[in-house]
């Protein structure tokens, strides 16, 4: 019995082998153009992550259903921008840790780090040796001054736009200052990439930072002036001063970190023993 030629032509119902190939072709392209728009390096930065060995790198991925934010026009830099509680004009940095004022304060090394809430590596750096800073810092054997930038808000425009969550690099920052404010610095710094989106360019919700200042533990009594202001942007113009100096700092891309002075590898951040005996090493006997 002869096949039938409805379905012999490749295995696809009706399809020519040239309406077939042509197909392919097509597919191939649409792929590679996902590939390339999901693989963008940032500053060429790839950052070897010591879990499980694995190898990860900078990249942003597609995007999912958002819901509605209030911002839709990027924030300029302000020299006269409201600064969060202990951020100063000198860099727009945010102290963390108990060696911020201490007696020793001088001989303590400086862990800087630049990172953007948007930024997959920097939260897979986060997730790696985020808690393990956090701790050397609240035991007051460094001082860490986190950096935001929010460069990524320009790249990923049209997904933040079209998931209902424009400029979230830049809201998601200005949050992030409210709750310094309510003195919960670490833990909504931590609390932002947890609830970093698994695709790229979904960005965050003004409902899902507002919602986060009572997962991390901000008082019923502060909750009221938290919300006002991230409601009212209150230091949008703050994360926008702090962009200007990454883009002026010459750093490559986020993560970038640097302990008193010196560029540690996306590998050295992400690996919490080789960290801790960095950081020891650096501090002045």
């Amino acid at each position: 019995m002869a096949p039938d030629k409805s379905t012999s032509r490749s295995g696809q119902s009706g399809l020519t082998p040239k309406q077939v190939a042509a197909q392919a072709r097509a597919e191939s392209e649409a792929a590679e153009r996902r590939r390339e728009r999901t693989i963008r390096i940032v500053g060429g930065l790839a950052v070897l992550l010591v879990v499980g060995g694995l190898l990860a790198v900078g990249f942003f991925a597609g995007q999912d259903e958002g819901s509605s934010s209030t911002a839709t026009t990027a924030p300029t830099p302000d020299p006269n921008a409201a600064l969060p509680t202990g951020v100063s004009s000198d860099g727009y940095g945010v102290p963390y840790g108990n060696g911020w004022g201490a007696a020793n304060e001088a001989s303590l090394p400086t862990l800087e780090i630049w990172e953007d809430f948007q930024c997959p590596a920097c939260k897979q750096v986060e997730d790696a040796s985020g808690d393990q800073i956090k701790a050397l810092a609240d035991e007051g054997l460094v001082k860490v001054l986190y950096r935001p930038a929010i460069f990524l808000d320009a790249g990923l425009a049209a997904d933040n736009e079209a998931n209902g969550n424009p400029n979230s690099s830049a809201r998601s920052t200005s949050a992030w200052g409210c709750a310094v404010d309510a003195g919960v610095t670490g833990e909504y710094h931590a609390g932002v990439f947890d609830i970093q989106p698994a695709d790229e360019g979904v960005g965050f919700s003004d409902q899902q930072l507002l919602d986060l200042g009572t997962t991390v533990g901000i008082s019923a009594e502060a909750l009221p002036t938290f919300t006002s202001c991230v409601q009212d942007g209150t230091y949008l113009s703050w994360a926008a001063n702090s962009n200007q100096a990454f883009s002026e700092s010459g750093a490559g891309g986020t993560p970038t970190a640097y302990l008193n002075g010196v560029e540690l590898s996306g590998a050295e951040l992400a690996d919490t023993e080789s960290l801790t005996q960095k950081i020891d090493a650096a501090t002045a006997k």
